[in-house]
């Protein structure tokens, strides 16, 4: 079907939640949608809540995944589920407004961008979330430009890596047989930064057009109030091991290029808030930084 999106929801235990992330896709203006909801071995009611609603709706595909499996797999599942172009994601627990599907098939149609992007909410639960209101002081997650821009070493390395405001294209995903990997955190990190290197636009809309929440105490929030402001040399230890296996695995020149490039280019942006991030971790993991300090100087020897 022409322009038909396909719009993943990985759940695992969200009955809390889910009816209102399912009652917000349902109610969208741009009705050519399809909805694929990946159940992972939820073991509360949310699988239940799902069915009724696919009762109700036909739209609205249910996966069933063996046992719990983790989100790298589910979101696997989901992709091959789909059967349109286009692909939006949506986590359980949030929320699209009324008419993101419609504004985002529309700038990423008409600019001809291989993707595009939208502005978001960010909604507390509670207001002592320590490290996390330090991330997003003003609730809200904003695109510090717009319109249509190349994809570049710059436009990779500030692209925010969530799923939850894009949309993307599926030719693209199965073009180079992208993958999530199956890891514990970041599994959206290291996607979105391969489809970026396989992309040559993206389209920048600053519409606030998602509404993402964070719990106090979910897996997200507790990785930040573990780390204390180290979470961007974990994410690299994630994004530069699985990026290089997929780099391996295609064996293009091109693509190894990119990847060397942007390597560089992201340790070296992360040099510059070395001293910021220092002030902020505790001394136990101070250590760990002067080794990452460690291979940052060897790279750039290297590089040099």
């Amino acid at each position: 079907m022409k322009d038909l999106i396909s719009i993943i929801v990985p759940v695992y235990n969200r009955e809390k939640y889910i009816d209102r992330c399912i009652k917000s896709l349902i109610s969208q203006s741009y009705k050519n949608i399809e909805i694929i909801c990946v159940n992972d071995g939820s073991t509360d009611n949310s699988l239940d809540i799902l069915n009724s609603y696919a009762k109700k709706d036909k739209r609205i595909k249910i996966i069933n995944n063996p046992q719990n499996m983790g989100i790298g797999y589910s979101r696997n599942a989901g992709i091959k589920a789909s059967t349109a172009e286009y692909i939006m994601w949506c986590d359980s627990d949030d929320w699209f407004e009324k008419h993101t599907c419609k504004k985002m098939l529309k700038a990423i149609i008409n600019s001809g961008a291989d993707l595009a992007e939208c502005s978001a909410k960010i909604i507390f639960d509670k207001e002592n979330l320590g490290v996390r209101k330090y991330w997003n002081k003003n609730k809200d997650w904003e695109l510090k430009s717009s319109g249509k821009k190349e994809v570049n070493l710059s436009i990779v390395d500030s692209t925010g890596k969530f799923l939850w405001n894009k949309i993307i294209k599926k030719s693209i995903i199965t073009k180079n047989n992208l993958k999530f990997p199956q890891i514990p955190t970041h599994e959206d990190t290291v996607f979105m930064t391969l489809y970026l290197m396989f992309s040559k636009s993206t389209f920048l809309l600053q519409d606030k057009l998602y509404n993402y929440v964070i719990h106090s105490g979910s897996a997200i929030d507790n990785v930040y109030e573990k780390v204390k402001g180290v979470t961007s040399f974990i994410w690299i230890k994630y994004l530069i091991s699985e990026v290089n296996k997929v780099v391996k695995e295609v064996n293009s020149r091109e693509l190894t290029i990119k990847y060397n490039d942007f390597t560089y280019y992201t340790i070296s942006e992360m040099i510059k808030e070395y001293i910021e991030v220092l002030k902020l971790v505790r001394d136990n993991q101070v250590h760990e930084l002067r080794l990452l300090r460690k291979k940052i100087d060897e790279f750039e020897n290297k590089k040099s």
